[in-house]
């Protein structure tokens, strides 16, 4: 949209969205003194980053040195090169240049802490770190979060349900991350969050975005930025429309995003702009089990069972990185039609896998989403593979 007239507030950036991406932009730009405000659509602060391990894969930083790896940004680029080729060459080098000076920008606050966890890189090729390059945010101790710990959305099972962050228990994972960077953006006294703020479209002004029109409780507001707009949300797994226009397989009921986000009209504000778009067919893959209410659930770590398309046929292997498993899954439902995973009952009735969100087995039964056989027959394996053959 255009014409800049009317504004309800000004600032030097507009930060639109709250996850890992965003808050550390704001924490960057109020750190160099301009005054920053960040616009969430809910009124929670994380968005899928708060429901994160946040493993943060960025090389050859003071954090793997201190851990003594061995790490490099050579050795990094050579992995990438072997699993990329020379796509996207220019952005690969901003990346690996820019990495260890973004660690150690960020650590030079107090409030944002990192240490190195083993989590091997997935594929063996050049440059692999069989231990991983890893690393997470430091545990944050609730009290240190203060009137600022309700911003922060909770882990997702108590999320879903309605609840808050269990009384007394640390920030871990993707909260930590969450939580570490609201505090030292905060602390700058340049940054401030505006929840409840959805994002709807951009102000342009002589072909130059100047700001963003936004939706809250109290009616529409005109925000102008000064200097620019970081725009670090615009998923939109969570609209069937958009979903089905890029070919991205499933429903908006299984994506994992929290309730009400990434459904695309900051993509397509962004593109009546003028922007431009790429890799709209892609996405960070994973296995998803179905709950009785429709949606899913993160499932990965698999320890037994077979995983069959609508045939029966078992197409991949079962313990390949998620990411990869979740690709060959998508690979082979289509729009909409599910795959299916067979498991015994050798866990007392358990998934043999991890799965975020966990949901009781007896409410699996009840919804229909899982079906227990009263009876079974087993055969010698050779038996098996006589009539295989």
């Amino acid at each position: 949209m255009r014409d800049g007239q009317g504004w309800d507030a000004t600032h030097d950036v507009i930060v639109v969205g709250s996850g890992a991406g965003a808050m550390t932009g704001a924490l960057v730009a109020a750190g160099d003194g301009l005054d920053t405000v960040v616009l969430e659509r809910t009124a929670l602060l994380g968005g899928t980053s708060a429901y994160s391990g946040a493993a943060c894969w960025l090389p050859g930083t003071q954090v793997q040195e201190r851990a003594g790896l061995g790490d490099s940004t050579e050795a990094a680029d050579a992995y990438l090169r072997a699993l990329t080729g020379d796509t996207e060459a220019e952005r690969r080098d901003a990346f690996l240049r820019h990495a260890p000076d973004l660690v150690a920008r960020l650590e030079d606050d107090p409030a944002v802490e990192f240490e190195w966890r083993a989590f091997p890189d997935y594929v063996a090729a050049p440059g692999r770190m069989d231990a991983g390059r890893s690393f997470v945010p430091l545990d944050l101790a609730p009290e240190l979060l203060g009137d600022l710990l309700p911003l922060v959305r909770p882990v997702i099972d108590r999320d879903r349900a309605g609840r808050g962050h269990r009384a007394g228990a640390p920030l871990t994972a993707g909260r930590a991350l969450i939580g570490r960077l609201l505090l030292a953006a905060t602390r700058t006294g340049n940054a401030r969050v505006r929840t409840e703020h959805h994002v709807t479209g951009l102000v342009t002004e002589d072909g130059r975005v100047t700001g963003v029109e936004a939706r809250t409780p109290d009616g529409t507001v005109r925000i102008r930025a000064g200097r620019g707009v970081l725009l670090a949300a615009g998923g939109f797994e969570g609209d069937d429309a958009l979903r089905a226009e890029h070919r991205v397989p499933g429903s908006a009921a299984w994506s994992m995003a929290p309730r009400g986000t990434n459904t695309g009209e900051l993509l397509r504000a962004v593109v009546e702009a003028g922007a431009a778009t790429g890799l709209m067919d892609e996405a960070w893959w994973c296995p998803g089990t179905e709950l009785p209410d429709g949606s899913a659930a993160f499932t990965l770590g698999l320890r037994g069972g077979l995983i069959v398309d609508g045939s029966g046929r078992r197409f991949a292997n079962e313990s390949l990185p998620y990411d990869r498993m979740g690709r060959a899954i998508a690979a082979v439902v289509g729009a909409s039609a599910p795959t299916y995973l067979i498991f015994d009952s050798r866990e007392g009735g358990a998934l043999p896998a991890i799965t975020v969100p966990s949901t009781d087995p007896a409410e699996h039964l009840a919804a229909g989403t899982w079906v227990r056989a009263t009876r079974c027959r087993s055969l010698p394996l050779s038996s098996a593979y006589r009539q295989k053959r």
